[in-house]
C-alpha cells in the first residue's frame, strides 16, 4: 500500500506516510531495546506524531471547501493510514473513529452498489474509491504485533504469549479470525460486483 500511495502528490498522504514510517521505526527499535522508551524509539515516535499532526492539519484545511475526487481519495487513504498509526500506538478507540469516518465517506459517495427495500439495485457512485472496511479486515487478520510500549508500562505484558495456554488460545483465535476474515472479504467483494437483483437476493440470503 505504501508504495502505491507514495506516488501520489497529496501533502496529507505524504505526511501520513512519513508518520507511519517513523512510528514503525520506533516500534522496531523498541522491540529490540532492553530499555523502555529508548531515546531512539522516543525520537522516532515524536517525529511520527509531528507528521501525523501535519497530515490532519492538511486535511482539515481543505475539508471546509468544495469536495473533489482527489480530496475524497486522500481522505480515505489517510483514514487507512491513521487506523494503522492509532493501532500501532494502542489507541484503538481513535482507530475506530477513523474507521467510522471512512465508512461515512464510503456511504456518502456510494463506493459500493446497494439495494433498496424493494430489491432494486442501486449502482455505485461511479468513482473508484479505497475501502477502509476491507483494509481493516486484512489489517487485524494479518497477525498485527500490537501497540508500541508506552512509558510507565514497566511490568506490562506487551510481548508475545509465554505460556502454553496463551499460545494455544492465540493460535485458536488467529485461526478463527482468519476464517471470518476470508468470509467477510468474500462477501464485500461480491457486494462490490453486485449488478442484478438475483445477485442481491443471493447476498441477502
Amino acid at each position: 500500500m505504501q508504495s502505491a500511495l507514495a506516488q501520489l502528490s497529496d501533502p496529507a498522504i505524504r505526511h501520513a506516510l512519513i508518520s507511519l514510517s517513523a512510528l514503525h521505526d520506533g516500534f522496531i527499535e523498541q522491540r529490540h531495546s532492553s530499555v523502555i522508551d529508548s531515546p531512539r524509539a522516543l525520537a522516532s515516535r515524536h517525529r511520527g506524531l509531528d507528521a501525523y499532526n501535519a497530515a490532519v492539519f492538511s486535511l482539515a484545511c481543505r475539508l471546509g471547501g468544495e469536495p473533489s475526487r482527489a480530496l475524497v481519495h486522500a481522505s480515505l487513504a489517510c483514514c487507512q493510514l491513521f487506523i494503522s498509526m492509532e493501532s500501532m500506538l494502542g489507541n484503538f478507540a481513535s482507530a475506530i473513529q477513523h474507521f467510522i469516518r471512512g465508512l461515512r465517506i464510503m456511504h456518502q459517495y456510494r463506493s459500493r452498489p446497494a439495494m433498496t427495500d424493494n430489491g432494486r439495485v442501486v449502482p455505485c457512485g461511479g468513482v473508484s474509491l479505497l475501502h477502509p472496511d476491507s483494509f481493516v479486515i486484512k489489517l487485524f487478520a494479518s497477525g498485527y504485533p500490537g501497540p508500541l510500549p508506552m512509558a510507565g508500562r514497566e511490568s506490562a505484558h506487551i510481548g508475545p504469549p509465554t505460556t502454553a495456554l496463551e499460545i494455544q488460545l492465540c493460535d485458536q483465535a488467529r485461526g478463527e479470525l482468519a476464517a471470518l476474515s476470508v468470509q467477510a472479504s468474500g462477501f464485500l467483494s461480491s457486494l462490490s460486483n453486485l449488478r442484478t437483483e438475483s445477485q442481491g437476493a443471493e447476498l441477502q440470503a
